[in-house]
């Protein structure tokens, strides 16, 4: 029976590393009626890169969840696999849980299979607070950040409200791991939810996709962050992308901190374990703290991957400033070539008035002649030769302006 499956996160529980294996793995899948549809990490080749699936925004809205089902077409018979960290939120929203069924059906999917997983707390705070850092520019340090971010409670407000909504669905199964428990088996997590071997899905031949930092990178990523605002561009991704096995650090907050997170959280927490088999339940167990340190290590690599990505965001400047300074020069001798033809036309234009004005005195002291003599028939010619010449100036001042209006 074709089935839509979604995994939809949460944050910072291996999404990266399951989608880096589900977009390798198309073909095999294929041969098990699966197909991992195209999203917007389509065009990604390597395996380390980091993205966001291809589910994103698969469930924004009702119409576009029927949009995203009805390009599958060409899979007639296959399942359907859909992947993004976002979808957890999305999913959360008013009304989703309820237009999805009656949607898949229209297009031939009985039923819909979910995987969430699921992150202890003071785990999850300290990677999510890491994420921060890389892609949203963060510079707060993190017990600080702790206690002014709601997202750091949200995260299991959601996780508690999804549970209770979805007790008792029809037809909506969903699957719930704790990536505390199982990040070192997530692919045979994966294959087991799909229902398939585990060796139809492809292993990433490095141990992390997106990786968490040390603590010199996180430090080094802080302080571009104060100058530069959002620039994770620059020295966290190429860090995690290139260099994928550099061991992160360990980082926990004070005693005082965490007890006060606890208190925070731990009612929904009870709310969720409620839903929640007993190997894969929230736990929160009191850690010994990280010591503080203003003194950081980087490996010869580290300088590397930094120094090719800063130094060629510079050359990437200096040649664009370079061809500013090229375009500025063409403009300015464009300017001077035009100064210099106004100037002429000034000229052309003060001996053109100078030219009318003999010659509208010349008309003048001919026109008193002629009527001094009382002008005859033989004075017409004279007449009509002088009105031309008139017709002939005007005409010649009205080009002339046209042609200054014009410069």
């Amino acid at each position: 029976m074709p089935t839509v499956y979604i995994h939809i996160g949460h944050g910072k529980t291996g999404s990266s590393w399951i989608q880096s294996s589900l977009r390798s793995s198309r073909e095999s899948l294929a041969s098990h009626s699966l197909h991992y549809a195209n999203g917007p990490d389509a065009l990604l080749t390597e395996m380390n890169l980091i993205s966001s699936g291809n589910g994103t925004g698969l469930l924004s809205s009702e119409a576009e969840f029927g949009r995203r089902l009805s390009e599958c077409s060409h899979a007639e018979g296959c399942s359907l696999i859909f992947s993004s960290e976002f979808l957890f939120k999305e999913i959360n929203d008013p009304g989703v849980l309820d237009f999805m069924l009656p949607v898949a059906k229209q297009f031939g999917y009985q039923t819909i299979e979910i995987l969430m997983l699921i992150r202890d707390p003071l785990e999850y705070a300290t990677s999510l607070w890491q994420q921060k850092v890389k892609r949203k520019g963060e510079t707060m340090e993190f017990e600080n950040n702790v206690k002014t971010d709601i997202m750091y409670v949200q995260v299991h407000e959601r996780v508690t409200n999804l549970l209770e909504y979805m007790d008792g669905k029809e037809n909506i199964k969903l699957t719930i791991r704790n990536y505390n428990r199982c990040k070192d088996s997530l692919l045979e997590e994966v294959a087991q939810w799909l229902r398939v071997p585990a060796s139809a899905l492809v292993v990433p031949p490095f141990r992390r996709v997106n990786r968490s930092m040390t603590r010199g990178e996180i430090r080094l990523q802080m302080e571009f962050n104060r100058v530069l605002g959002i620039c994770g561009n620059l020295i966290s991704d190429p860090l995690c992308e290139k260099l994928t096995d550099i061991e992160p650090d360990r980082m926990m907050p004070s005693l005082a901190m965490q007890e006060s997170y606890l208190k925070i959280i731990s009612p929904n927490l009870a709310r969720a374990n409620a839903f929640i088999k007993k190997e894969d339940q929230y736990r929160f167990e009191p850690q010994t703290p990280t010591e503080e340190t203003d003194s950081y290590l980087f490996k010869q690599e580290q300088i590397r991957v930094i120094a090719e990505n800063v130094g060629g965001e510079i050359l990437r400047l200096r040649t664009a400033q370079a061809g500013k300074d090229q375009e500025a020069h063409e403009m300015h001798r464009q300017l001077a070539h035009l100064t210099s033809e106004n100037q002429r036309i000034a000229e052309d234009l003060k001996r053109l008035n100078e030219e009318v004005r003999a010659k509208s005195m010349e008309i003048h002291t001919l026109k008193m002649a002629m009527e001094k003599s009382g002008a005859d028939n033989e004075n017409s010619g004279i007449i009509h030769e002088v009105r031309h010449l008139a017709y002939r100036v005007k005409k010649h001042i009205r080009r002339t302006f046209h042609v200054i209006r014009k410069k």
